[in-house]
């Protein structure tokens, strides 16, 4: 059970590619960010080397990845319960871990062990399922959604929650 990084977004997609293909809906990021990097360059999001990361279990299967892309958060996807230590071991809280986002659990692992870190934002991950035209028909105009429409437009039209991640950031 082991960690591997690399800054080439080929050898990562290689490995972990087929691990996070299995799993579209939950990657949809990770897989989105790696095919723009693979199609627009390494450094489309910044300046800064990207890195990517692989956990293989016990059987050697990759269970668990992390996607940097500077000056993002650490993006992880997948990873079990035992590779957060070994991550943060070979990370260490260096500019490579100043931030991470991962689902709660983990995140709330990753909290654990790296103090100075504070939660600084909450998502939730939908996908839609079967479209459902809203009954009754709203009154008015077409216009942006605001906070306050939440429950109006991501349920009741058919999004269904995929995921609840946490982002996490190093305190300065």
């Amino acid at each position: 059970m082991t960690w591997t990084f690399t800054h080439d977004v080929e050898v990562f997609l290689a490995s972990a590619g087929p691990s996070l293909a299995a799993r579209p809906v939950e990657h949809t990021v990770a897989l989105s960010v790696t095919e723009r990097l693979r199609s627009s360059g390494a450094h489309h999001y910044g300046t800064a080397d990207p890195v990517f990361g692989w956990w293989r279990g016990a059987d050697g299967a990759v269970t668990g990845t992390l996607v940097r892309t500077p000056p993002h958060a650490a993006m992880l996807t997948a990873v079990p319960p035992e590779a957060v230590a070994p991550l943060v071991e070979a990370l260490g809280a260096g500019p490579d871990l100043d931030g991470v986002n991962a689902d709660r659990d983990i995140t709330a692992l990753l909290a654990a062990r790296l103090p100075g870190y504070r939660t600084v934002q909450e998502q939730r991950l939908y996908r839609l399922g079967t479209l459902r035209p809203p009954s009754p028909a709203p009154e008015g105009r077409a216009r942006a959604a605001t906070r306050a429409d939440r429950a109006l437009v991501y349920l009741r039209i058919g999004y269904e929650p995929v995921a609840d991640r946490v982002q996490l950031r190093r305190e300065t």
